[in-house]
Order: C-alpha cells, then sequence, then structure tokens
C-alpha cells in the first residue's frame, strides 16, 4: 500500500496452500490415462477375438453348406417332402449364419483400417454397387435415381461399404403392394441440421442420403436399427442379419460423422450421412 506520493507504506500478502488440489489433478489425470490405455487394449484385443473367431467359425459353416448341397444333389429326387423342407431350413440357417460371420468380421476390421482420405466419385461408387446388387435389383424390379452433385473427400472403400449396405437395405425391406424406388442423393450443407444433437460438429458437411418407398418403421424405434443384431421386422419375412446399419454408424463415425434414419411405417425410409467437409480438399 502506497501513500499520494506513491511510497510504499506496507505489504499485505496471502497465500494458498494447493498441494491437495495438485496431488487430485495428477491423480485424475493418471487415472484417465490408464484407464484412456486400458480402453485400448480392450478394444484390440476384441477386435482380434472377433477377427479370429469370425475365421474359425466360417470353415464349419463353410462345411455345413458343402455337404447339405451334395446331400441335395445326390439325393434329392429320393427325399421325402419332409426331409427336403428339412435340408432347405439348414441350408437358410447356414446361409444366415455365414452372412453373419461375415457382418461381424467386417465390422470388427473396420476399426483397424487406416482412413486415407481421398476424393471420391459418388457416382462411379453408385454404379458400382449397382452391379454387385444386380440380381437383387432385376429381382425387386427396383428403379434407383441418383441426384449426387458433389464428390466427397473421404475413405473411398468405406464409402462402398456404406452404400452397399444402405442400398441393399432399401432393396432388402421394399413393399411388395408397388414397385421399388430408391433415390440416392448427395450436396453440402452449410452447417448439420440442427435436428442433429453432435455440436461437436462444425462447419459444411457433406449430406449423402438414401431414400426408398419401401416398408419403412415407426420413427419411435429410430436409434434402434443401428444397434448390434437389431431387427423390427420378423426374420422368416426379411432376410439379414441386423449388422448392416451398424457398420454404417461405425464408418460415419470414423469420418466424424453422423448418420440419422427417418421413416414412417407403410411408407418407406430415408438414411441419411453427414461427413465434415475438410477446409482443405
Amino acid at each position: 500500500m502506497c501513500d499520494a506520493q506513491g511510497n510504499v507504506l506496507k505489504w499485505v500478502g496471502s497465500y494458498t496452500d494447493v498441494h491437495e488440489q495438485r496431488l487430485f489433478a495428477e491423480t485424475l489425470e493418471r487415472q484417465v490415462t490408464e484407464r484412456t490405455q486400458a480402453l485400448k487394449r480392450s478394444n484390440e484385443e476384441l477386435e482380434r477375438f472377433a477377427h479370429v473367431t469370425s475365421h474359425d467359425l466360417k470353415e464349419p459353416v463353410r462345411k455345413i453348406k458343402v455337404f447339405a448341397s451334395r446331400l441335395q444333389a445326390e439325393q434329392g429326387a429320393e427325399l421325402s417332402n419332409n426331409s427336403a423342407n428339412y435340408l432347405e431350413k439348414i441350408n437358410r440357417a447356414a446361409e444366415r449364419m455365414y452372412s453373419m460371420i461375415e457382418g461381424i468380421l467386417e465390422y470388427s476390421t473396420l476399426g483397424a483400417q487406416q482412413l486415407e482420405k481421398t476424393q471420391v466419385d459418388l457416382s462411379k461408387t453408385l454404379a458400382t454397387v449397382r452391379t454387385e446388387l444386380e440380381m437383387l435389383i432385376a429381382d425387386k424390379r427396383a428403379r434407383i435415381s441418383e441426384s449426387i452433385s458433389t464428390p466427397v473427400w473421404a475413405a473411398p472403400q468405406m464409402i462402398h461399404q456404406l452404400l452397399y449396405n444402405l442400398v441393399g437395405n432399401a432393396l432388402k425391406f421394399s413393399s411388395a403392394q408397388r414397385p421399388t424406388v430408391i433415390e440416392v442423393t448427395a450436396t453440402v450443407l452449410p452447417a448439420l441440421p440442427a435436428a442433429v444433437a453432435r455440436p461437436e460438429i462444425k462447419g459444411p458437411v457433406y449430406s449423402i442420403s438414401v431414400r426408398d418407398n419401401g416398408i419403412g418403421f415407426d420413427q419411435q424405434y429410430a436409434g434402434k436399427l443401428f444397434q448390434a443384431f437389431s431387427r423390427l421386422n420378423a426374420q422368416h419375412s426379411y432376410e439379414g442379419t441386423g449388422l448392416g446399419l451398424m457398420l454404417c454408424r461405425k464408418i460415419a463415425e470414423r469420418h466424424g460423422g453422423a448418420i440419422t434414419a427417418a421413416g414412417q411405417e407403410g411408407e418407406g425410409a430415408c438414411f441419411t450421412v453427414y461427413l465434415p467437409v475438410p477446409a482443405v480438399e
């Protein structure tokens, strides 16, 4: 404290003992680091487990399919109606199991894939997907239209997986009451729609949508669609493993983006993926 002339009259000081706070902060930081490392190790172990288990399961399932096919070829004409029905059930069950193993393997390896981004031409990617799904497209007599105004900066193989699963999902859950129509659109939005609660995603985003006129779903179950092995419809009515949309969600999240689902029972569904646009491409 000083007088009018600026001469120091006295000093006033105080101190606070922050030792306990520093110890607490250091302990908390150490625990967070240890738990993060433990979680990383756990995730890596789970991925390795899923990968190895999937490979080990493939062989017996493949043998079931092979020997069931041989039995059908060699004894098919002599089988009773019941026996032929049982054999068909074995074949369908083996196909579902094989598809599920493939889905688990694909999901487990996705996290380990390098995210090497480049400019992806969505029209070319969609053309490849059409070729791969041409038998299902013909079977459903589906018409697929596109309105793609932009390429995207992303990992090409993952974007292929994304479109393959979304278009395949639209074909799978088509309606028997009307011709199947699927619309694929892609554009750039100035920002993520307010309805998508992801405040960490800032700036412009790519918006990739796959809309169909299939059986749709009740909107209250939208979140459930992206859970593992989740199904809203009877398995005997619609084939599938319940892993495709979960894979789409993981692809979106690997790119720092999000995926949403909108639908109406009996009217159709629309799945939209939002991926951040990099500042410099």
